[in-house]
């Protein structure tokens, strides 16, 4: 029996749960830091091909106090006793030359020298004073001057003279051809005396040859019952081309849906169709291959020999006009065509590409990059001298409560406090008005963002008049980025009206206080947000350049990039943040202070989902209009405003980043001011590094 009662009266006692403990600060700055520095070594190994490609940087002078910048990519079986062919790339519009290292690589492990240049007012080139920089007065975006130095300089003895290409994507195409007539005027038509032998153009064919044709009263288009282009009684003016002198090897890749395909004759990106005047006033430019105009050229059937500059080819690429130079197809096509017309029978494959390695090697340095934005932020404000930032809104009420009472508390956060911060978050409101007023106010909020975009990119032609007419002015000189500035300021004030009209009708009679936002913070703690701020944007922008530095590598990903920044973007910064920070601002506060986007919740991740979805939904809808309508009837629904709305290739996946990135500073500072002005510097300077600027500074 006391056996018994003895077993009976042990009791086994369950072993409790270890508490995971969270990455530190400090942990996850360690894993930025491998991110950055370990992709951007990968990456150089790509890019290098092994350590088989020399890249440097370079800068040429070139008329009236401008000068090209570039990259060259030079293989090591280019010397001077075995001299490659030279190839010049020039970026399109909004495009610097790190946005196509991916041919450069192709290109140099081909054998084959690749210059890619910054075309003037874009990437480290100077403005240029011509309001056409890319026609041959402007000097073709900088292709006509490098070209001549690689000509007639004797310091670059590694590549043929006899054998110089020019290859550029969008306005860079427009360039390239202008560059390509422009040296085969200056030879006189004969192919021998030209200094550059052949020419490929991506994605541009528009206004290269003028055409009399049919229209309606309405001044549209009309076409037979085939489809094709109605001629008028003046035709089709085949000797008054812009290409018609051209004598000398092209070639051109063209998408079927290109975004721009509305601007062309026959209103299609189809290049094999019989009425599709600027493929064959390319495929017959400098008089050969005439009887083509009557039939139509062939998807990728090479006409003419190069060994005399007969030699033209179009390709058909069916992807859309951003995607062209990610494409593996288009990119076969430019490289196939390169061997050929060089005639280097490169033992590499066309198809045999690895330029997409270095892609998901960059996009690694890109999340390391973005991924040290917040423990930067969280370790500053842990310095006492910025400790003070750590600030409780009710804990602040107190103090106020506590020095009228002649009494004085701290109001400084320990780390215990900020713990139970954290933890003591408001209910998701159960009550449908929050709903109802939350709903009302973010579908307002996603139709401005949608509907407000166009007509502020058309406003801002008018306001930002210089800019936008290509000429150099102190006054906002990013065009592109004026109207992105427009929106976000009139989105931002958009979202602070709808903020307190719903805290007026709804949040103030359920309690809330304006003082528990956290908004007044005080003029110390002012000026020591902006101080922090800064700090975590040198942290971000340092290491961009230690990377750049050691790796001659950015962080970037297709259209989204963080290039390095230079003097002159940061003179620009301080024109364009005041109102850039309007719309930070208002995000900040709408997504770190909402009963809805800031609540305790069984799961905290719909927090986030909900504040990207605020944040992106207007910029997805313009989005979907324009591509929707190309998938209907192949022309986009903003027609010339596409430039504009092609810019929603880089800001949605950027508009998807931020609300992340302002939501994290917040959890572990509880302060909206530095998740806004933090993340307004860095996302800004961004945008100006990869901008067109026709600035004074620039030279």
């Amino acid at each position: 029996m006391e056996e018994k009662e003895t077993k009976e009266e042990v009791v086994e006692e369950k072993p409790q749960k270890k508490k995971r403990k969270r990455p530190t600060l400090l942990f996850w700055l360690v894993m930025a830091l491998c991110l950055v520095f370990g992709g951007g070594f990968a990456a150089n190994m790509i890019n290098t091909n092994g350590g088989q490609t020399d890249i440097s940087s370079f800068r040429i002078p070139t008329d009236d106090g401008q000068w090209v910048n570039g990259t060259v990519f030079k293989p090591d079986s280019a010397t001077s006793a075995n001299p490659a062919p030279a190839v010049i790339f020039v970026p399109g519009f909004q495009r610097t030359k790190e946005s196509h290292y991916d041919i450069a690589l192709e290109i140099a492990r081909r054998g084959m020298a690749c210059f890619i240049i910054d075309p003037y007012n874009q990437g480290d080139s100077s403005a240029t004073m011509n309001t056409s920089a890319s026609s041959a007065e402007g000097g073709a975006y900088g292709a006509i001057p490098m070209v001549n130095y690689l000509y007639d300089t004797d310091n670059i003895n590694y590549i043929r003279k006899d054998s110089i290409h020019i290859v550029g994507h969008s306005a860079g195409g427009n360039s390239t051809m202008t560059a390509g007539v422009y040296f085969s005027n200056l030879a006189g038509g004969v192919f021998e005396n030209c200094k550059v032998k052949s020419i490929y153009i991506s994605g541009y064919i528009r206004n290269i040859i003028d055409v009399d044709v049919e229209t309606d009263e309405e001044g549209n288009t009309l076409f037979d019952e085939n489809g094709y282009v109605v001629l008028g009684e003046e035709g089709v003016d085949w000797e008054g081309s812009k290409v018609a002198n051209l004598a000398i090897n092209v070639g051109f890749g063209y998408c079927e849906n290109d975004e721009g395909a509305w601007q062309n004759i026959n209103k299609t990106g189809d290049i094999t169709r019989p009425d599709s005047y600027e493929s064959l006033a390319l495929i017959t430019s400098g008089g050969v291959h005439t009887e083509l105009r009557k039939t139509g050229l062939e998807d990728g059937k090479v006409y003419g020999q190069p060994i005399d500059g007969t030699m033209k080819v179009g390709y058909q690429e069916h992807t859309l006009h951003g995607v062209q130079p990610f494409d593996v197809t288009a990119t076969a096509h430019i490289l196939y065509y390169l061997d050929y017309v060089t005639m280097s029978h490169s033992p590499v494959n066309p198809n045999n590409q690895i330029w997409y390695w270095k892609q998901f090697f960059s996009l690694i340095v890109m999340v390391g990059l973005f991924l040290s934005i917040v423990p930067a932020a969280g370790l500053i404000v842990k310095i006492p001298l910025f400790s003070s930032l750590i600030i409780d809104p009710k804990k602040r009420k107190e103090t106020k409560e506590a020095k009228k009472e002649g009494r004085e508390i701290s109001s400084e956060l320990t780390v215990s406090d900020l713990s139970s911060i954290r933890h003591d978050k408001p209910e998701r409101p159960k009550k449908p008005i929050n709903w109802i007023a939350w709903a009302i106010t973010f579908l307002i909020g996603a139709a401005v963002a949608c509907f407000s975009f166009v007509p502020l990119a058309d406003l801002s032609k008018v306001l930002f008049a210089d800019a936008n007419a290509h000429k150099v002015t102190w006054f906002f000189p990013a065009r592109m980025n004026n109207a992105v500035m427009l929106w976000a300021f009139t989105n931002g004030c958009v979202g602070l009206i709808l903020y307190f009209i719903t805290w007026f009708f709804v949040g103030r009679r359920q309690g809330e206080k304006l003082s528990d936002l956290g908004i007044n913070i005080g003029w110390k703690n002012g000026l020591k947000t902006i101080l922090a701020s800064v700090l975590v944007w040198g942290v971000f922008y340092l290491l961009v350049h230690l990377c750049d530095y050691f790796f001659e590598i950015d962080g970037r990903f297709t259209f989204v990039a963080i290039r390095t920044t230079s003097k002159y973007a940061l003179t620009y910064l301080l024109m364009y943040l005041p109102f850039f920070f309007v719309y930070y601002f208002s995000l900040s506060l709408r997504i770190n202070t909402s009963s809805i986007t800031e609540n305790k919740s069984k799961y905290p991740i719909l927090n986030y989902v909900i504040a990207v979805a605020m944040n992106t939904l207007g910029l997805v809808m313009i989005f979907a209009i324009q591509y929707l309508s190309i998938a209907d009837h192949g022309l986009m629904y903003w027609t010339t405003d596409w430039l504009y709305t092609n810019m929603l290739w880089i800001l949605i996946p950027l508009m998807f980043i931020l609300p992340i990135i302002q939501k994290k500073i917040y959890k572990h500072t509880n302060n909206i001011w530095l998740a806004a002005l933090a993340t307004c510097l860095i996302f800004v300077t961004i945008s100006l590094c990869n901008s067109v600027t026709h600035g004074y500074y620039n030279f």
